[in-house]
């Protein structure tokens, strides 16, 4: 994040102004997307704060931004003194707002998104991580900040057909993986998974380093199986009942099935609409697709 907002000003709790570029270097950044105005908002700052204040009382490079809906700079100011924490805020009325908003797809607020040096998305819903974080510490959350897809799937047991149980970080080590969020009562889902099976079937046959981990959304454990089993790939599935599904849900923002996510190797999203492009592509175009994707990866790496 400091090299994306290199040149950019920020003002500080005392007033000053600093280089976000110097000022966030080598921390963990979180852009703060709120308003005085919005009732959601005033009531999750505190609970920011709060959060905030912990983690740094544990000794965390962490960093808050704030960037302002509001409509007036009096708003803004008084919004940021009175209510958040000893974070920085980017200037009313400068341009980086609407650039950030519109790059970031922050379509509601308040919406809190962790970001790397580079500006990719850690976190994509920190709000809710934050909101519903239960008995977990501040510096228990900032610390399970994913900066790998090992890292992010660590620990996490994945299914395969026939009913092995498998490491998740060491089955998708080195490969292009994408999460697949579906049901078998969904019937979206059963028109698309069967593309995705073609699909996913001629890149193993072509020899490309490609994984699909369901995530699904059905309601009864031999659902999950049944649809797994007799429609999916021969891929790997999250098992019922792991927390882990929601924590998805939220993390990549899916509100509505099928969904399918092409990840980065930090565990950020690197292609979003991946449903969507694997639809156009797929018959004409397979393998292109998969190594325009790998690009986007490694990209990032």
């Amino acid at each position: 994040m400091s090299e994306k907002l290199a040149g950019v000003e920020l003002v500080l709790s005392d007033g000053s102004k600093v280089d976000a570029g110097k000022h966030l270097k080598d921390k963990l950044v979180a852009l703060y997307f709120s308003a005085s105005w919005c009732p959601p908002c005033q009531r999750f700052t505190p609970l920011l704060k709060r959060f905030y204040e912990e983690a740094k009382a544990a000794g965390k490079d962490l960093e808050v931004i704030f960037v302002s809906r509001d409509r007036e700079e009096e708003a803004l100011v008084e919004y940021y003194k009175e209510h958040m924490g000893e974070w920085a805020y980017i200037e009313f009325g400068n341009e980086k707002i609407q650039e950030l908003l519109k790059e970031y797809e922050v379509k509601t607020i308040p919406s809190l998104k962790v970001i790397k040096a580079d500006g990719t998305v850690l976190v994509q819903d920190a709000r809710t991580e934050v909101q519903d974080r239960g008995d977990k510490t501040a510096e228990d959350l900032v610390d399970d900040t994913p900066l790998t897809m090992s890292a992010f799937l660590s620990g996490v047991k994945v299914g395969k057909r026939g009913g092995e149980i498998v490491d998740a970080a060491e089955a998708t080590k080195g490969k292009v993986t994408l999460l697949y969020f579906s049901a078998m009562w969904c019937p979206s889902c059963r028109q698309f998974t069967p593309k995705l099976v073609r699909w996913y079937k001629k890149m193993k046959e072509a020899g490309k380093d490609v994984e699909v981990i369901l995530v699904s959304r059905d309601r009864e454990e031999d659902d999950l199986l049944e649809y797994f089993n007799d429609h999916n790939g021969d891929w790997l599935h999250l098992q019922f009942g792991d927390d882990k599904i929601k924590e998805y849900l939220a993390h990549f923002e899916v509100p509505t099935i099928p969904a399918l996510r092409v990840i980065r190797a930090d565990g950020s999203v690197a292609v979003k609409e991946a449903r969507n492009e694997l639809t156009e592509r797929a018959t004409d175009d397979a393998e292109g697709l998969f190594e325009d994707w790998k690009k986007i990866v490694e990209a990032a790496a």
